[in-house]
């Protein structure tokens, strides 16, 4: 099954305009798809087999129901879902445990069992079924607190001259950022009274211990105040909190701006066999569908969604890659599409293999804003880190090595629990940089659109060479950004 095929895809590339249609196999698998021939119905090669060696196999169901845009906002189409919805129920003959649903998109999302599988491949009200996989973080490391590093005086913010245009009076006022992450520790001192909005998305796996999801409330998803409590099992449960500050924090890059903290991870078990956060690419598209809804039904002013997520490493643009069938097509990549198309800029992380010629997915999709890691040499001058991801479609820089941010109080890792810490690495701290520029620049210009605001953020960055490839991109300069969309602004 070639994804750019799929009913899901034609539909969508109607309603959006969309030219990408890739595969959720684009993002690192925790587990590789196993080959078997295709069977007659709905259900793409694999599956089967998965489902009958584990037990169950998580799927998103694209159920069969006609929409006129990505996100539903109709009534009447709002009520097909739910009639669809009820169908599919019907066929399987039980509601399975965890079946994630929602009203505003024709999909649902479950751990389907071998005799699930059989009831799909024949059942009408379902349109195609594709494989939910996990994937990880981006890929951070931590040295430890730098001697002398101290959060209000952290390199980076001075580096990009986001210090320059706060003391100008440009934060990023009236400007909310997207965190799609780990979860957000929205007490913490550093974020006390930023994030205005929290949910959570996250998905009960096999095994957990029970049918009750993995959101604070016991669900798979929960909004509102402490929706996006970050994890404890893991040290890396404190990504979310330090992407977040970072980007919009007390010391962050858009100090003025709010926060929409939402936790998409849930208990998984990373290479080692240790507790790690893991992503379903289906609550990663919940995550983004429930982005869009607040700015399209309440007007929210999202300036950016930040994914520090994914992984793979990809020579070109990933659009349109063909695949075998077992994963899912390029939802993220439409939903990048859909978000550009209403003001919020997608951006992501490369990742962090130290690749010259590749970066990870979803940063290769066309429509995502991709960044990569800078660091300092010795002698003070911007160099590209050399553990980031790179080739010909990164977009922008940003440095990510040897940052402070905030974490979880509980959660720090060096017993002072004084919730910030210094030392981390990582193109997941170079992306929340570049969310907070476009937090700051579209507060000065809250009619731009994301095209300018990124045509800015590259024609005024300084540029920094990468002697691996000889690609030559912009790392951020805030105050030079607010300058050249002033110029952009008035035709020039």
């Amino acid at each position: 099954m070639n994804p750019s095929t799929t009913p899901l895809a034609r539909r969508l590339l109607a309603a959006t305009g969309a030219a990408a249609i890739a595969a959720a196999s684009l993002l690192t698998a925790v587990s590789p798809a196993s080959a078997t021939p295709p069977t007659s119905g709905h259900i793409p090669p694999g599956l089967a087999k998965k489902a009958a060696a584990d037990g169950t196999v998580p799927v998103l169901v694209e159920l069969n129901v006609t929409t006129t845009s990505t996100y539903v906002t109709k009534g009447s189409e709002q009520a097909a879902i739910v009639h669809a919805r009820k169908d599919l129920v019907a066929s399987l003959g039980h509601r399975p445990a965890a079946l994630k649903t929602s009203k505003t998109m024709p999909m649902v999302a479950f751990h389907a069992t071998p005799e699930d599988l059989e009831a799909l491949d024949t059942a009408q009200t379902v349109e195609s079924v594709i494989e939910d996989q996990e994937v990880e973080l981006a890929g951070t490391t931590w040295n430890g607190s730098p001697a002398g590093q101290q959060l209000p005086q952290q390199w980076d913010f001075k580096q990009i001259r986001a210090n320059t245009a706060t003391n100008n009076g440009y934060k990023g006022a009236g400007q909310l950022v997207a965190v799609i992450d780990t979860g957000v520790q929205a007490n913490n001192p550093y974020l006390s009274g930023r994030v205005a909005y929290e949910a959570c998305f996250s998905t009960t796996t096999p095994g957990s211990g029970s049918n009750a999801g993995q959101c604070p409330n016991g669900t798979n998803v929960s909004y509102g105040a402490g929706a996006s409590r970050p994890c404890a099992y893991s040290y890396s449960c404190s990504h979310g909190t330090h992407v977040a500050h970072t980007a919009a924090g007390a010391y962050g890059v858009a100090s003025g701006a709010k926060i929409i903290a939402i936790n998409a991870a849930h208990r998984g078990v990373d290479a080692k066999g240790n507790p790690a956060p893991l992503f379903y690419y289906s609550d990663m598209t919940w995550a983004l569908n429930y982005v869009y809804g607040l700015k399209v039904n309440h007007g929210v002013k999202v300036a950016a969604v930040n994914m520090s997520i994914g992984g793979g490493n990809y020579t070109g643009y990933c659009d349109g890659v063909a695949h075998d069938g077992t994963t899912a097509p390029g939802l993220l990549g439409q939903w990048f599409d859909s978000l550009r198309s209403v003001g919020i800029a997608p951006v992501v992380s490369s990742g962090n293999d130290g690749q010259a010629a590749a970066v990870g997915a979803p940063a290769c999709f066309r429509s995502a804003i991709s960044v990569g890691n800078t660091t300092l040499t010795p002698n003070g001058v911007d160099a590209v880190y050399a553990g980031s991801n790179s080739n010909s479609t990164l977009d922008l820089l940003a440095p990510g090595t040897d940052i402070c941010s905030a974490v979880p109080t509980n959660l720090d890792n060096d017993g002072t629990a004084n919730g910030w810490q210094c030392g981390w690495i990582g193109t997941s701290m170079a992306a929340p940089q570049v969310a907070g520029a476009i937090a700051v620049l579209r507060g000065y210009w809250p009619g731009s659109s994301i095209n300018q605001v990124e045509r800015a953020l590259k024609e005024s960055g300084r540029g920094v060479y990468d002697s691996r490839n000889g690609i030559t991109r912009s790392r951020i300069d805030v105050w030079a950004g607010v300058n050249r969309l002033y110029q952009i602004s008035k035709g020039a």
